[in-house]
């Protein structure tokens, strides 16, 4: 649900001048401190910021 939902914020923001990169997290079994899933939500965000940096041979 949560990928379906980024990939149409990513799909409706190509085309513009600005960019966006979104990371997330989430944790079936509930056992999960929510300090560790801001990490692993921020380093998927940084992750997808630099492959579109790479994409468009941009820097950043």
């Amino acid at each position: 649900m949560a990928k379906n939902l980024i990939k149409m914020i990513v799909s409706n923001v190509e085309g513009h001048t600005y960019s966006c990169a979104i990371g997330y997290a989430y944790d079936q079994v509930g056992d999960k401190e929510i300090s560790a899933m801001m990490k692993d939500a921020d380093a998927m965000m940084h992750g997808e910021k630099a492959k579109h940096y790479a994409k468009h041979n941009l820097r950043h």
